[in-house]
């Protein structure tokens, strides 16, 4: 596995890229010694990647290479126009105006020729990976303009957006088109694809620092469960926050629109939750520009199901605040035993859960008693709509819990806390985690 760790496969994507795209050694390629590895004009082949791979070049690979087709601007205008397929989403692509706007920032990654050569692998070897970075180029976009950022904050936002995922390239290619869990060493190669698209920058001439610390901190989060530095909100750029807003807004598209059919507009309460995960103001601009681009909610559930959506829900409330009680209980434990375990970001965590838990009402006993008081067979649409939304925003909050209950057991199976201690810690948590289990049950998104 150390030779895999070791081992730098964008030379390996660039032979497989070969098979189609013509990829030749721009100049001589030598090792650090000096010995001459592939002359100029020779082409990338799988054979030559492994030659390559097996020395330190004195140059990196993506300064001594050229390809004979490149993604530049035009090709990712022409990209972003075939990429959507959801409804709402075209609608959003095709205005006019949007589109005139997109079309002009894109025109500045033709400024960075190392960028279009990466962009061009990334479209050929990781397709899914390539149509995130532009879709996560236009939605920063949208939040730079919704924000007033000035000029040169949207390109660097915009440049950042598309590169940020560069590092991949670099990774073992099963590795990152795995599906399903990443085992803990796999796991941390995928987050080493940060830093590599971080020093990757560094050698794109011109490329603005607010650029690279964006990508740097693009999987950062304000309340500290981010990598790779695990900075808080004071600690982070707007530039970065953004980006991994965007990525964020992906993830959840993909989730609650595409895979189980809500409206985009259903996406309001669900980041109402996460509001505090990638600074406010991002959150805000985003339900701003959705309820002026997107129609109405439309209500999802009908008849029975509503009907088992709101005695789920009815049952839910109750557990879903004993288990924020619980977990705030173990991590003041936790904090007074002061076994000098790191709990600011549990902390930060619980306290902005709580804070958004009462600007939302989500936890209020006033919304327990309206779900009760609801007759099924006679709920106006408006009923329904209100319903789901408490639904959403309860479910994405236990999601929340679910990353704490994550940082919990690694606390626990550390050997941070004295051995005296460890049943008496693990019992309270075993207290915990039943209540998680019974809210989980519960909450699990159903379609």
């Amino acid at each position: 596995m150390k030779e895999k760790e070791s081992r730098d496969y964008y030379t390996d994507n660039l032979a497989q890229v070969s098979k189609s795209n013509s990829v030749i050694a721009s100049e001589n390629i030598y090792n650090e010694k000096g010995a001459l590895i592939v002359p100029a004009g020779a082409s990338i082949s799988a054979d030559v990647a492994e030659k390559i791979a097996s020395h330190k070049l004195s140059k990196p690979i993506e300064e001594t290479v050229s390809l004979e087709r490149s993604v530049s601007s035009q090709v990712i205008i022409a990209h972003f126009k075939k990429m959507p397929d959801h409804p709402e989403i075209q609608a959003i692509f095709t205005s006019e105006k949007l589109l005139a706007h997109f079309e002009e920032a894109c025109k500045g990654i033709d400024r960075y020729p190392l960028i279009n050569q990466k962009l061009t692998v990334m479209a050929e070897r990781f397709p899914a990976i390539y149509k995130k970075a532009v879709f996560g180029a236009f939605l920063s976009m949208l939040l730079c303009r919704e924000l007033d950022f000035t000029e040169q904050q949207r390109h660097a936002i915009f440049i950042g957006a598309l590169a940020r995922d560069i590092g991949m390239l670099h990774i073992d290619p099963k590795i990152v088109s795995k599906s399903g869990r990443f085992n803990a060493q796999e796991w941390r190669l995928i987050q080493g694809h940060v830093a590599i698209s971080f020093h990757f920058l560094n050698l794109v001439p011109n490329v603005s620092q607010n650029t690279k610390v964006a990508v740097l901190e693009h999987h950062e989060r304000t309340d500290g469960f981010g990598y790779p530095r695990r900075k808080l909100e004071f600690e982070l750029s707007r530039e970065g926050q953004v980006i991994a807003f965007s990525d964020m807004l992906i993830a959840l598209f993909n989730k609650y629109v595409i895979e189980l059919g809500y409206s985009m507009l259903a996406l309001e309460p669900i980041l109402q939750i996460n509001a505090s995960r990638h600074k406010y103001e991002n959150a805000q601009a985003a339900i701003r520009i959705f309820k002026s681009l997107v129609a109405p909610m439309k209500p999802k559930h009908q008849g029975k199901k509503i009907g088992e959506l709101v005695s789920r829900l009815s049952r839910a409330h109750p557990l879903f605040n004993l288990l924020f009680l619980q977990m705030q209980e173990f991590n003041e434990l936790l904090t007074k035993a002061n076994f000098g375990i790191d709990l600011k970001p549990t902390t930060h965590s619980l306290s902005a859960l709580q804070s958004i838990m009462i600007t939302s009402g989500i936890s209020d006993e006033s919304i327990l008693r309206w779900i009760d008081s609801l007759k099924i067979d006679s709920m106006l649409d408006q009923d329904i709509l209100e319903i789901e939304k408490y639904g959403l925003m309860i479910n994405e909050g236990f999601w929340r819990f679910n990353e704490l209950m994550k940082r919990f057991e690694v606390m626990l199976a550390s050997n941070q806390i004295p051995a005296e201690k460890q049943e008496e810690y693990s019992r309270y948590f075993a207290q915990v985690k039943k209540t998680y289990s019974l809210l989980a049950s519960l909450l699990t998104v159903k379609s």
